[in-house]
């Protein structure tokens, strides 16, 4: 600890005081400690001990712990009070952390008061330090303006670049930022359309969604209108009575039926006790386990509020607009993983009575928010489609029923499921889940996420299989864009270092197996370090895109153009044959010089370098040609400094 506390304690059972101290002592707090047993000592103390932190029983001879709060509060209000007691009903309770305490804790559960100290001491030490803080920005001066003031360049200048610097770096942390949102939200998109137990979503997307809000407790709650109850779900967090899976509650007063109103999310933070006592008291149990920061989120699915995702956090205010707006996407694939987790079971259930409740069967079936059919195993034909089938196809019912499964697959994924459908039609598996390309009647294709079950009973020959098709094209396409932003560069949109790579490893492999030549060529940006430091980055940047410009023009669209980082460039062109290294630089000082014709007074670009050529009779290593060529760059820069 930073120093040793000051602990006043008003207990009147010596035995339960030394337990709390070895508690304490245990978890390493360094404290020295004044017992006091009545109303008369307890004030002295107040007075005379100046406490750092104060533990109090509640039941006393002649005195209470109540009072004792109300006495603390108007002698030392900023010294954190704790209720250590052994039994209190949840009146009483409320009452205590209504007053201003920070905490209550019972005897039977010390493991709880270490945790409350260290929170009780950290909040109030972090409004002392809010309010030094405050006085300190009042104090001093600004360095950063007398910086400025002692550089050499003019200020005007300096604080140009500065901006341009500024909002280009915070642009980059903008997109990383919304990269990594949409790779942990694609991901999560992706865990939900592999399966449809529930339970196992649950557990899997818990893990993902922590790498975007923080929490210690997450619960899904689902509402049941047709008993006015909340049905407790899904928890993943310490363990609280009463909110436990399986556990019900009233609907009435809670925050599902605040959300079922409010069809947007909320978020609560612990600034007032009295506040979360009183007006939310179905959140006391919550508090009571150390929760201080509460962010709720409405499940909607087909404009029914359906339940709610609720976040608990033990530190206070801990979530803020941008968590919310990234709860409520997380709680809408949620919602459509419960929809259809349920439309699956609905839709089994309804197999396994299908002579008996054939009517309830065609309206799941007709109605569902996916597309559905059967499928008659032997020929692959279409025997019944409901209406979101065809839409995603682009084809009428009769024409659905014209064709068969394989005809309107790509040709490509026509032999995916092979092997699954031959466990499935041997009773070998229940069902499975697969993602594959259709063809729709206008030649666009879709992707799908496919989940096949056998539609026949135990002891039948199988004939029909079900199949729910769930349209995923607007995920590849996530997908695909944050590929593509993985592997440019942001500034010139040319390939960056890690998408050359990719590319140029497939390239290299491809020739060595077809015999054909290629050719790598390094290129670096003469003197842009000196263009940065004597005209400014936003001119260095210029000459960056021009010269990416310029590599466009020189070179064919299939050849591959990177940034490999700073000044430097990489170019491998592909199916080429007979180099000629005097034609290849005047071809690309010719796209230089024809580039800035017309354009006087703007800085030109000075470019050096070198080509290695891959010749498949003699294949080398991708790392081995990169070395080659950039050892030509360097070999031609050294000789142009020489002439100078």
């Amino acid at each position: 600890m930073d120093k040793t506390l000051r602990i006043l304690m008003l207990e009147d059972n010596p035995c339960d005081a030394e337990l709390v101290q070895m508690e304490l002592k245990s978890a390493g707090f360094s404290f020295t400690e004044k017992v006091v047993m009545t109303e008369k000592d307890f004030l002295l103390a107040l007075r005379d001990f100046f406490p750092d932190l104060i533990l109090s029983d509640y039941d006393l001879p002649q005195y209470t712990g109540a009072l004792a709060l109300a006495e603390a509060k108007r002698l030392c209000p900023d010294v954190p009070f704790i209720l250590v007691t052994g039994a209190v009903s949840d009146e009483k309770a409320s009452e205590i952390l209504t007053g201003g305490a920070a905490d209550y804790v019972m005897k039977k559960d010390l493991n709880r008061l270490v945790p409350a100290v260290r929170r009780a001491l950290a909040e109030t030490k972090a409004g002392q330090e809010g309010g030094k803080a405050g006085e300190a920005c009042g104090d001093q001066g600004c360095p950063e303006v007398e910086a400025g003031e002692k550089t050499e360049r003019p200020q005007a200048e300096g604080t140009g670049c500065r901006k341009t610097e500024e909002a280009l770096s915070r642009s980059r942390r903008i997109a990383e930022r919304l990269a990594g949102e949409m790779a942990v939200i694609a991901e999560i998109g992706r865990l939900i359309s592999s399966t449809l137990d529930i339970d196992e979503v649950y557990g899997r997307f818990v893990t993902e969604t922590r790498k975007l809000i923080p929490f210690d407790r997450l619960n899904v709650y689902l509402n049941d209108p047709s008993r006015n109850a909340v049905h407790i779900a899904y928890v993943f967090g310490p363990d609280i009575p009463g909110r436990r899976p399986g556990d019900s509650f009233p609907l009435a007063g809670s925050t599902n039926e605040i959300l079922v109103h409010r069809r947007a999310g909320l978020i609560l933070g612990a600034g007032s006790v009295e506040g979360i006592v009183r007006r939310h008291p179905h959140r006391f149990p919550s508090f009571r386990a150390g929760m201080r920061s509460f962010m709720s989120v409405p499940l909607i699915s087909r404009n029914d509020v359906i339940g709610a995702l609720h976040f608990r956090a033990k530190k206070p205010d801990a979530y803020d607009n941008q968590d919310l707006r990234l709860a409520e996407r997380i709680g809408a694939q949620i919602a459509g993983a419960i929809a259809n987790a349920r439309l699956f079971s609905n839709l089994k259930e309804s197999e396994r009575s299908l002579r008996e409740s054939e009517m309830r069967f065609r309206a799941i079936f007709e109605q569902a928010a996916v597309g559905v059919a059967e499928i008659d195993i032997g020929t692959g034909r279409y025997l019944a489609v409901n209406r979101r089938l065809c839409e995603l196809l682009g084809r009428t019912e009769g024409e659905m029923l014209a064709t068969t499964f394989q005809a309107i697959t790509h040709p490509d994924d026509r032999h995916v499921h092979e092997e699954k459908i031959a466990q499935l039609d041997a009773g070998k598996i229940g069902n499975f889940t697969l993602e594959k390309r259709y063809l729709r009647k206008d030649g666009k294709v879709i992707w799908a996420n496919l989940t096949i079950s056998s539609l026949w009973k135990p002891g039948e020959a199988s004939g029909r299989n079900l199949i729910i098709v769930e349209d995923i094209s607007e995920r590849k396409r996530l997908d695909s864009e944050m590929r593509e932003m993985f592997l440019r560069d942001q500034l010139t949109e040319l390939y960056n270092r890690r998408g050359f790579i990719n590319l140029a490893e497939h390239q290299l492999k491809s020739a060595a197996r077809t015999k054909r030549w290629l050719q790598l060529t390094f290129a670096d940006v003469d003197g842009l370090k000196w263009i940065n430091d004597n005209l400014g980055h936003p001119e260095g940047d210029r000459i960056l895109i021009d010269a990416a410009n310029i590599l466009r023009r020189t070179f064919r669209e299939s050849d591959i153009i990177a940034r490999l980082g700073g000044d430097e460039f990489a170019i491998l062109a592909v199916n080429t044959n007979g180099y000629d290294p005097e034609a290849f630089s005047a071809r690309l000082q010719g796209s230089i010089d024809e580039y800035y014709a017309g354009k006087p007074g703007r800085c030109r670009l000075a470019m050096s370098w070198g080509t290695a050529v891959y010749d498949p009779e003699s294949p080398v290593s991708l790392d081995g040609l990169m070395s080659a060529a950039d050892g030509l760059m360097y070999l031609q820069k050294r000789t142009k400094a020489n002439r100078r």
